[in-house]
Formats: structure tokens, C-alpha cells, sequence
């Protein structure tokens, strides 16, 4: 990378949705494909924390941006950065699931030091392709989940925790887990945001 090269410049230059962080986490460059993606605008972007605007997330649903973001902190030791997968929010409180590729554009000074992600989203199309039409598990012959299966994915969807479900359903929070698990299960996700991702590519919630 020339190392003369502009950040922004950089994230203006792919058509992959990207963006560019400093040191400190904010935003600093938003492309266009990423406002697609996100549904947020560059104006209301930039300057912003990422890990407060995106909430980025691993597939098993722990907190992976934030303030001691490990993608910095691999930068400002020049580590080398791997490809990862993250699940974000949109503006729509849609997750967003991508594989990241994150690579360092370095200034005359430490402090100019900008992290470009540039994202891959993982397709819809793919979510809905594990669970073709003629499967046993499709259709209201036999449905994906049951009933109060579907109440608990409801609510999953509204950001209800496992207390909140537990009370809105008169039901147990243990109950609640056992309804949770079997729906990571079947909508073969690894964490709540993932499963509400691939319920509402299956027209399981709104």
C-alpha cells in the first residue's frame, strides 16, 4: 500500500462497502456502498465511534468492536490483520453479517494512522439456500418452529432479553433457553442476531 495514499481516497476507491477508523475508533471515511449496506449516510457516519454506531459482534454473539477494538490494536503494533466474520447492526436494527478485511493506511505521524474494513456481506440468498423449498422443515405442513417458538423469536427480534420473553410469555427463563436454543438450531444460526438475520430472510418476523 503507498503508504502516500489518502484514507479517504482508499475508501472512496472500492465499490465493496468500506470504511476507515483512526486510532481512537471514530469514523473518518464512509463510502457510498456503505450507506447502502448500514442505511446510515456519510454525514451522520463520520465521527461517530464505530463500535457505537455498528455494535460489530463474532458469530457467537460476544462484543467484538469497542474500545479496546483488537483490529487497532493489532494496527498499532503493525500486526499483521486477518480476515474475520461480523455480525453488525443497521439503522433498521437489521443484522448485517460480512467478512471483513482490514488492512492499515499509515501518515507522517502515528496519530494520521487510519484502519480500512472493507466488507463481503454475506448474501441473503445464501441464508435461504440452507433451507430449500422441498425440505421437511419449510412450509406450514411442517414449520420451522412452533408457535411459542415463534412468540420467543418475536420478541428476540423487538431486543427482548431472556427476563423480558420470560415475562411477557408467563413462562420460565430456563423455558425461554430451551425455546432459544432450539431456534439457533434450526434457523442454524450461532447467536440471537444471527437467528433473527436468517428469520427475517426466511419472512419468519417483519
Amino acid at each position: 500500500m503507498d503508504r502516500s495514499m489518502d484514507h479517504a481516497e482508499v475508501v472512496s476507491s472500492t465499490a465493496s462497502a468500506a470504511f476507515a477508523v483512526n486510532t481512537a475508533g471514530r469514523i473518518i471515511a464512509w463510502n457510498s456502498a456503505a450507506e447502502e449496506l448500514f442505511g446510515y449516510p456519510a454525514s451522520r457516519a463520520v465521527g461517530q465511534l464505530c463500535w457505537e454506531l455498528v455494535q460489530g459482534r463474532d458469530l457467537y454473539d460476544n462484543v467484538y468492536c469497542g474500545p479496546h477494538c483488537p483490529l487497532i490494536e493489532m494496527a498499532v503494533h503493525r500486526q499483521a490483520i486477518h480476515r474475520c466474520d461480523l455480525l453488525y447492526r443497521s439503522a433498521r436494527g437489521e443484522a448485517v453479517r460480512a467478512a471483513v478485511n482490514s488492512f492499515i493506511v499509515s501518515g507522517h505521524s502515528p496519530n494520521e494512522m487510519a484502519i480500512i474494513h472493507i466488507l463481503d456481506p454475506v448474501p441473503s440468498k445464501a441464508i435461504a439456500e440452507a433451507y430449500p423449498p422441498e425440505s421437511d422443515t419449510w412450509g406450514t405442513k411442517h414449520p420451522l418452529l412452533t408457535e411459542r417458538e415463534l412468540q420467543v423469536l418475536r420478541l428476540m427480534a423487538r431486543g427482548a432479553t431472556t427476563q423480558e420473553v420470560a415475562r411477557e410469555l408467563k413462562i420460565s427463563t430456563g423455558t425461554v433457553r430451551n425455546h432459544t436454543g432450539k431456534i439457533l438450531r434450526t434457523l442454524k444460526a450461532h447467536t440471537r442476531l444471527q437467528a433473527v438475520a436468517n428469520a427475517r430472510v426466511l419472512h419468519l418476523v417483519a
